[in-house]
């Protein structure tokens, strides 16, 4: 990874997991895009300084991040084809209170800070809704989801191979589905805090195969692929994992 051999820190930020891979690939596209349509050269030290940042950040809050630096260098959001111009009409209190938040932002322009706020509370209702939508979903489940546990563990013992071998049985993998209920379960041994990614889960050991672990489905768990990178870091070491993790940035950007 580019970052990684421009910045010193990137390093330890990624095995701590201060910094995920997501975020690192979604903040070196960021810079690349500023070199190659925008010809602005980031210094190493504005690159430092925007790392830390994104210190500690899901990549939904860092890609919120980017698209404020973006406004705020451009003035202008991502998405050329879907930016469509509304006209707000502001009583007399709203806008005085604008003026007063331009003050203490440091002057930014009005039209900046309004896409900003309406950014922030769709993101708000969005999570609200989604939220009440998995609580609903979840009563439903819940109920039939020990049940399906117990038989799927059966299955497991009957289907599983004797011999120390990678292949997890299709029964196992979709009862360690169920049981992650669609999100990652990777908990940070830094923060104690199970990771919120719900996208492109994988089942994955974890006590590594590597080393011995087995396919028992307590040894398993649904993991999102930045989460299973960080603890094969953590495992193998980041010297190890260099190659592997540099094949993959280099996958993506060539399908980009």
């Amino acid at each position: 990874m580019r970052l990684m051999d421009e910045n010193e820190g990137v390093k330890e930020k990624l095995t701590t997991g201060q910094l995920s891979l997501s975020s690192a690939a979604a903040v070196q596209t960021f810079f690349r895009e500023e070199e190659r349509e925008h010809k602005h050269i980031i210094t190493p030290e504005e690159k430092e300084k925007i790392i830390s940042e994104i210190k500690d950040k899901n990549i939904r809050q860092t890609r919120r991040h980017i698209d404020d630096m973006k406004i705020s260098l451009h003035g202008e959001s991502v998405g050329k084809s879907n930016n469509r111009p509304i006209k707000i009409e502001l009583d007399s209190e709203t806008a005085k209170e604008l003026a007063e938040l331009q003050k203490i932002s440091g002057g930014k322009e009005a039209k900046v800070l309004i896409k900003q706020l309406i950014r922030y509370e769709l993101e708000k209702l969005k999570k609200r809704v989604t939220k009440q939508e998995s609580q609903e979903s979840n009563v439903k489940q819940n109920k039939t989801q020990s049940t399906q546990l117990t038989n799927q563990t059966e299955e497991q013992t009957i289907c599983s191979p004797k011999t120390h071998s990678r292949y997890i049985p299709a029964s196992v993998r979709a009862a360690v589905l169920s049981r992650a209920n669609g999100r990652c379960e990777y908990i940070s041994p830094i923060t104690g805090e199970r990771c919120t990614e719900i996208r492109n889960l994988q089942v994955d050991h974890e006590f590594a195969w590597g080393l011995g672990g087995s396919n028992d489905i307590n040894n398993l768990q649904g993991i999102c692929p930045a989460c299973n990178t960080r603890r094969a870091i953590n495992t193998y070491g980041l010297e190890k994992m260099n190659p592997y993790i540099n094949k993959k940035s280099v996958h993506r950007q060539d399908a980009s």
